[in-house]
């Protein structure tokens, strides 16, 4: 973990064209577990999250956005935290009107004391969406996001464990 910051801090601090940014947003999530024949959903789970952005440009036409955020949920009436880095691509069609896609791929793991033999504590992620940049300060982005590692621990041979969601979120650049 502190290696993942040190680099994202590295990656920032000596790209003189960052936009360093604060991030909210609201998601909705379900769990999937499979195994042989037999597939089960979770009933969706929502929370909020909040984080530090940073956005490099590379083009007019390219962007890519990096940063730390952290997610609060009530998961059976208890507080559930986690954190994740996303690294995502923006590509603008026309600059000059600010929509964008969205693509990227990222890692989140749980604060939470799990037993890792069951479900582990981290997964990559990948996931897609639109953004639309108000103005120089403001951005509004919807996402869908996609596990693409399996969670399920060392002891559930054969059992797989994915998660997907849908976020919106509001980013505000300094």
């Amino acid at each position: 973990m502190k290696k993942i910051i040190y680099i994202l801090f590295m990656i920032v601090s000596f790209n003189g064209f960052s936009q360093l940014g604060l991030e909210v947003g609201f998601s909705s999530s379900k769990a999937k577990v499979s195994g042989g024949n037999v597939s089960v959903s979770t009933d969706a789970l929502s929370g909020l999250g909040v984080g530090l952005v940073a956005g490099i440009p590379v083009s007019d036409r390219f962007k890519l956005e990096t940063g730390l955020s952290f997610a609060f949920a009530k998961v059976d009436g208890e507080s559930s935290t986690s954190w994740g880095i996303p690294l995502t691509a923006k590509i603008y069609t026309n600059p000059e009107n600010g929509f964008h896609l969205r693509a990227g791929v990222g890692y989140s793991a749980t604060t939470e004391d799990v037993d890792t033999s069951i479900v582990k504590k981290g997964a990559f992620l990948g996931g897609f969406g639109l953004g639309y940049d108000i103005n120089e300060k403001f951005s509004v982005v919807a996402e869908y996001s996609t596990q693409l590692s399996n969670s399920a621990g060392s002891s559930l041979d054969g059992i797989k464990i994915k998660s997907s969601g849908f976020g919106v979120s509001l980013q505000y650049f300094f």
